[in-house]
């Protein structure tokens, strides 16, 4: 059976970098050095090496739904956000920029790197299997010659499907929030409800007690 195409990819961040996307018409690519899972930066920054490159910048999303745990360590807290590019007008961006790759993060067991050891090309799109749920989508740059610390792409906002507020999003500042963003670009602004959704409950209300 075929699997439906994924057309969306997730963005987990905050509040300054959605508006830096939105006011300047761009994403953002950073210094792999900066992530938290340090097996992951070390096989970029051996990729790096072996390519002999003065830089290598990415940015990371994520192709999978919603879920508590990309809230909770990308986006947690009250100026989280999830900004839903459209994944086709997306990439159109991002490739015609020279030194940019992306593709789908492998995941994979020690085991399995050891018997069969990826090629250099692949290094920047490998991780560990436990991290697998996170169905990562990654862009890279890279330049053997010029030394940066950042690497911006111009978008149009018409590649942003829409923008989820995080579940910990106080109620008095949605309507600040959403108006803000409205004035820059015509975008649904939601707030996620996925700590308290009322059908749910509504289930949960009507289910006849014994």
């Amino acid at each position: 059976m075929r699997k439906t195409p994924v057309n969306f990819l997730r963005r987990y961040t905050n509040l300054p970098s959605l508006f830096d996307i939105l006011q300047n018409q761009r994403i953002t690519l950073l210094d792999p050095s900066t992530w938290d899972d340090k097996n992951d930066s070390f096989f970029m920054e051996k990729y790096k090496d072996k390519k002999g490159l003065k830089t290598l910048l990415g940015l990371c999303f994520t192709e999978k739904g919603e879920t508590y745990h990309h809230w909770k360590v990308f986006s947690s807290g009250s100026s989280g956000v999830c900004v839903v590019f459209k994944k086709d007008e997306l990439l159109q961006y991002v490739k015609n920029i020279s030194g940019t790759k992306c593709n789908q993060v492998s995941y994979k067991r020690i085991k399995q790197i050891k018997d069969s050891p990826p090629t250099i090309s692949e290094m920047p799109f490998i991780k560990r299997l436990p991290y697998q749920d996170e169905k990562e989508f990654r862009i890279i740059y890279e330049h053997k010659i010029t030394i940066k610390n950042h690497k911006q792409i111009s978008i149009k906002l018409d590649s942003i499907e829409k923008i989820t507020l995080s579940p910990w999003t106080p109620e008095q500042l949605i309507q600040p929030v959403r108006q803000a963003i409205k004035n820059i670009a015509d975008i649904p602004v939601l707030k996620t409800t996925l700590l308290s959704n009322e059908q749910w409950k509504n289930i949960g209300n009507q289910i006849k007690s014994v």
